[in-house]
């Protein structure tokens, strides 16, 4: 059964989507400017990220921050960059309701930084002309690789750290678990050390808590 992380609380979107948009911010405060308000940047990265991992709401939050950030900005670029901003942040919650709220194989995430690259790369084309849009254009396999394995290692930073809390936090409902068990419960290694008890194991051999066992043997 696929993992599903415990980060689908009514607050985790929120935070989601002003992380990323913050991230977002901090890509378009550094592009290249090819052209007088042209702009070339990696922001479909952590948008598309915000919307993968917080879904809808997060990707609307991110999304109307760099939304705004761009029309501020102004230029003749606008509009492609607004169009950028919206593919990059419906590809990404429309990828999270696919997967069903779960963490992504790497046959998904292989899929989705794919799409994200070629919608990057489709977009390009609609960019006023200049030479170094130009220079992108004819050599569209460079900024193909250089989004998809962006995306890809990012993505899948992502998504490990939210596994390890999702494994974290499971081990955490166990041991709460183990503890609140009125009978004697304990796990030993192969030398008959302790390495896990709880409570009523630490008051059935005389021990002030159920650390103080962690190591012990019966002995």
């Amino acid at each position: 059964m696929p993992k599903r992380w415990n980060l689908l609380e009514k607050q985790a979107p929120l935070q989601i989507g002003i992380v990323f948009g913050t991230c977002t911010l901090a890509v378009m405060s550094h592009p290249l400017e090819t052209a007088e308000g042209v702009f070339i940047d990696l922001r479909t990265i952590p948008l598309s990220i915000a919307g993968l991992a917080g879904g809808w709401p997060a990707a609307l939050i991110a999304g109307s921050v760099a939304g705004i950030f761009r029309i501020v900005s102004g230029g003749a670029g606008m509009i492609a960059g607004l169009s950028v901003i919206s593919f990059a942040a419906f590809l990404g919650a429309i990828s999270q309701k696919m997967t069903g709220a779960r963490i992504p194989t790497v046959r998904e995430l292989l899929v989705f930084c794919t799409l994200l690259a070629l919608g990057d790369l489709f977009v390009m084309q609609m960019m006023p002309r200049s030479l170094e849009i130009a220079a992108v254009q004819q050599h569209p396999l460079r900024w193909f690789a250089i989004v998809f394995i962006t995306a890809l290692l990012s993505s899948s930073a992502v998504f490990a750290e939210l596994r390890r809390r999702a494994d974290t936090s499971k081990l955490r409902m166990y041991e709460a678990a183990l503890q609140a068990l009125p009978e004697p419960l304990n796990v030993k290694d192969r030398e008959g050390r302790f390495v896990l008890a709880n409570a009523a194991t630490a008051k059935l051999m005389g021990a002030s808590s159920e650390a103080e066992l962690v190591g012990r043997s019966d002995c």
